[in-house]
């Protein structure tokens, strides 16, 4: 089986001055159709921005990156806006709603920036909130939502393109254990109806969650392991 997304010696450094860290060390990864994976690793140990290299948000410094067998070239935007606005889509520890739009406008960026006519948007909208419980609150405010239900409109809000792959950076890390386990009931959900996700994490009981999880430790990419869903937020 061909992986939906690989990494081969992908390498990034972060300079400051006269400091360099390497952030990532030769990487190599596949991601396959359908797998729910999680990369693990203390905090700062460059998960962030392995997955933002997946996201196509940031660039690697050496190394290449393929989806679906086709090397993706940081030099067109062309493909990287393809890859963004379909085929990837990424939901971030920080929620990164807009606070004056309501739910509804938070939600449906994405398809308003693909020219989408505005009754398939709405449309579009109900359904993912629909998805993931928050179609009652359309109407409100970010700052009128907890953070769990922030979460849960900013997954809405990836939903709704219909990305191939799904990718989530500490998705439960400003969470209580109510709401974590709460999103991660949703991300099991969707990997259940067949959508590809890569979850960061530094709590290995959430990392348990998916099918395969990778350790990211000192820029390097560790074997992995595979797991069934543990009791903790199961």
């Amino acid at each position: 089986m061909k992986p939906i997304l690989k990494l081969e010696g992908v390498t990034k450094v972060y300079s400051s001055g006269t400091r360099h860290q390497m952030v990532l060390r030769d990487v190599n990864l596949s991601v396959f159709e359908g797998e729910f994976l999680a990369v693990v690793g203390p905090s700062g140990g460059g998960k962030s921005t392995l997955l933002n290299i997946l996201g196509c948000l940031i660039t690697p410094d050496n190394g290449s990156y393929f989806v679906h067998g086709k090397k993706v070239n940081w030099k067109s935007t062309r493909q990287l806006s393809h890859l963004r606005g379909g085929v990837l889509a990424t939901v971030f520890q920080g929620f990164e709603l807009v606070s004056h739009w309501a739910v509804s406008e938070n939600v449906e960026v994405g398809l308003r920036m693909r020219s989408i006519p505005k009754g398939k948007r709405i449309q579009t909208v109900i359904e993912m909130l629909r998805k993931v419980g928050m179609v009652q609150h359309i109407h409100k405010y970010p700052n009128e939502l907890s953070g769990g239900e922030q979460q849960r409109v900013a997954i809405a809000r990836a939903l709704c393109t219909d990305p191939q792959v799904l990718l989530a950076d500490e998705p439960t890390g400003n969470l209580d254990p109510e709401n974590t386990k709460e999103i991660l009931a949703i991300f099991r959900n969707l990997h259940e109806q067949g959508k590809t996700i890569v979850m960061v994490t530094h709590d290995m009981k959430v990392a348990e969650q998916a099918q395969r999880v990778v350790t990211l430790r000192g820029g390097r990419l560790e074997s992995g392991m595979g797991f069934g869903a543990s009791d903790e937020y199961a």
